[in-house]
């Protein structure tokens, strides 16, 4: 995907040792989309916000754990993109919020959907400038 970048770009500093992950800054002619899989365990408590209205705000705290992952680093000195997974905290801890709508409630099953949204309290890399993870959504919840 194009020459080598200079050693010093690289945590081994050796580039033959990253050679395969090496990616260039040269265009929007190689996509690539950042992947994390994470374990979360949640704790959170829910309120009615109306009385009448099945709609429900939910707070929370969680711990998460990546579990898999494949995401790219931009270097600024030799302007490219390399993977280095080692440089990823792997757990961290969030802080949720939601407003979900009860579809069915019945004796024993509870089903709520609504949106989402999570702030990860620690930044995604363990050196460099804190990068914390934002992220939103529509979740779905059953409770027994």
């Amino acid at each position: 995907m194009g020459s080598a970048v200079p050693s010093g770009a690289f945590p081994s500093g050796n580039v033959a040792d990253n050679a395969e992950k090496l990616f260039f800054n040269n265009g929007a002619q190689n996509r690539f989309t950042n992947q994390l899989h994470v374990l979360e365990v949640p704790l959170g408590f829910e309120y009615a916000l109306f009385k009448k209205v099945p709609l429900r705000i939910e707070h929370g705290i969680s711990l998460s754990r990546v579990l898999a992952s494949r995401v790219l680093q931009y270097d600024q000195a030799s302007n490219a993109y390399f993977e280095n997974n080692s440089a990823l905290h792997k757990t961290g801890i969030n802080l949720f919020t939601s407003v979900n709508y009860t579809l069915l409630k019945t004796r024993t099953v509870t089903l709520q959907a609504g949106p989402q949204v999570q702030y990860d309290l620690q930044s995604l890399y363990k050196t460099g400038p804190a990068r914390h993870l934002l992220s939103g959504g529509v979740g779905v919840y059953m409770g027994f």
